[in-house]
């Protein structure tokens, strides 16, 4: 605890090992992704915490995705992205780069060696015409330029994404 303005509150460390009792890891995931994102944690600080709060609910799941959290997840822009790469990593698959110009288009994935683009759509940032049709014109740019590109939705990673990821595994064992 410390005190601002005259009022106690928790370090935003603290504040995370709290949630961790209340949240899913995937959840937990995005928490430590914002946090990192918006620069509110302090990561010797956070390890200090998870390390005296022995006994405290969710204090082994924290700990685990401290651990593994892949440092690329601060360049997402969405929760779609930061589970995708914790798909990856999941799957043990190779780092991609993560939101990097590729022939000038902006994708949220790609493996340079392999050529292979994942662009994670979701209703909510993909939903009115001109976003699909920036979407279907970076496909067919990339696409003739020699670029796999894979284009599963948010819905897919979260329901089942076996099929999602074995393409993702072929496309890059395709060119080892």
């Amino acid at each position: 605890m410390t005190v601002k303005a005259g009022i106690p509150v928790t370090t935003p460390e603290r504040t995370l090992l709290d949630l961790a009792a209340r949240l899913d890891s995937v959840q937990m995931e995005r928490a430590l992704v914002a946090a990192d994102r918006a620069k509110r944690i302090h990561w010797g600080e956070l390890s200090q915490v998870v390390e005296e709060g022995r006994g405290r609910k969710g204090r082994g799941m924290l700990r685990r995705l401290c651990a593994q959290v892949d440092p690329s997840a601060v360049e997402t822009r969405s929760n779609p992205e930061i589970d995708f790469l914790a798909l990856c990593r999941e799957a043990k698959l190779p780092t991609p780069q993560v939101n990097v110009l590729v022939e000038g288009k902006l994708v949220d994935f790609f493996w340079p060696k392999e050529r292979l683009v994942v662009e994670v759509d979701s209703y909510r940032y993909h939903a009115d015409r001109p976003a699909y049709e920036r979407d279907s014109q970076s496909t067919i740019t990339l696409m003739t330029a020699g670029y796999k590109i894979l284009r599963p939705t948010d819905r897919m990673l979260e329901e089942n994404p076996r099929p999602v990821m074995n393409l993702v595994r072929q496309a890059l064992l395709a060119e080892a």
